[in-house]
């Protein structure tokens, strides 16, 4: 089984201290249907491309090209929260 480090288990590390994994994406994740990978989804874009940013630039007919400009996430990315924010 694979140890997860999670964000409070790196702040005791000293300089150059490496630890953690990578948990690189399996059959689960890949389906979208692995509940950890949802919820970290939906975090991200919450925290990378807030509502009320997105919806005000979106009102203000901001391409999606603009949107991954400004925001600095993919075209993917900005779509998939355009979607999900019900905006198109």
């Amino acid at each position: 089984m694979t140890e997860r480090l999670y964000i409070h288990s790196y702040q005791n590390l000293g300089d150059g201290e490496v630890a953690g994994v990578i948990e690189r994406r399996d059959a689960l994740s890949s389906r979208g249907t692995d509940p950890e990978e949802i919820w970290a989804n939906s975090f991200a874009a919450a925290l990378l491309m807030p509502a009320q940013v997105v919806a005000k630039l979106w009102a203000g007919n901001c391409s999606i090209g603009e949107m991954t400009d400004i925001l600095d996430v993919s075209v993917t990315a900005v779509g998939h929260r355009v979607e999900n924010l019900g905006l198109r």
